[in-house]
């Protein structure tokens, strides 16, 4: 008679298992691919981690001369180089996060297949590994800002109030497209035009002065907005605060992470058939 039993690991069923403690128990799963995405970013490159700084160093320099010199796009007496940094750095965070979290599920399909975990995981990835990246360029930024003459500011740790919003924003966000993009082949496709579009619907290039006065309260309701705006009042330390698009700002991004999580949760087992 055999006596052997067979255990079966099978998903816990409802929301439980995107509980903090349920993530806490697979940590080392989280904290090994976090690291391994961190060092294949800048695998076989000559300089490594600059590449950072490069991109965004060289989009502020180009806009600077394009915008800045010769379409003179005014900033209120504010350094060009600063206004664009202070938002890109921002902006690249969240488009990247959101674009390797569209594919990280069929990115990842080898560990989906083979054994379980929290699937979010696979999303959360991106976003804790983009957060040096995010880091090191509000650094560079700020050094920036003393370059081109502003004096240190106490308003500066808020810049923790953009950081903490553009979070859940990016997390929520890519939970939505992880899925969307294998149940919708065509969403991998068109989400680079999406982003394209997002980021000249939001003052990633200009400052938000420039939007018709009768039109800001339907503008703020961006998210990105209040992140940006706030980003810059808190370098620069002076204006008007973003009340209203900061509030903004944090029911959106709530409301994404939320619904992400719900989404996720709902489509994941179905999900993971697909790929």
């Amino acid at each position: 008679m055999n006596n052997s039993e067979e255990t079966v690991i099978t998903p816990v069923l409802g929301l439980s298992e995107m509980t903090i403690k349920d993530l806490w128990r697979h940590r080392d799963l989280l904290r090994y691919l976090v690291k391994r995405d961190m060092q294949m970013a800048y695998a076989n490159t000559a300089i490594g981690m600059f590449w950072v700084l490069l991109q965004p160093l060289a989009m502020a320099l180009v806009l600077s001369v394009v915008l800045g010199a010769l379409i003179r796009v005014p900033t209120s007496g504010q350094p060009y180089p600063v206004v664009i940094l202070a938002a890109y750095s921002f902006w690249i965070y969240f488009s990247n996060v959101v674009s390797r979290s569209a594919l990280s599920m069929s990115a990842n399909s080898h560990l989906l297949t083979k054994v379980y975990f929290p699937r979010v995981i696979i999303v959360l990835v991106p976003v804790i590994a983009g957060l040096l990246d995010l880091i090191v360029l509000l650094c560079i930024t700020l050094v920036v800002a003393l370059l081109f003459g502003t004096s240190p500011q106490v308003s500066w740790l808020m810049l923790a109030a953009p950081i903490l919003l553009v979070i859940p924003l990016a997390l929520g966000t890519g939970l939505w497209f992880s899925l969307l993009t294998v149940h919708v082949r065509d969403i991998a496709h068109a989400l680079p035009i999406l982003l394209q579009v997002a980021m000249y619907a939001s003052p990633v290039l200009h400052p938000v002065a420039l939007v018709p006065e009768r039109w800001r309260w339907l503008y703020d309701l961006n998210p990105v907005v209040g992140i940006i705006e706030t980003s810059r009042w808190a370098i620069f330390g002076s204006g008007e605060f973003p009340l209203y698009a900061l509030g903004a700002s944090v029911v959106v991004s709530l409301f994404m992470l939320i619904t992400g999580i719900v989404f996720f949760r709902a489509l994941e087992d179905v999900t993971s058939d697909l790929i």
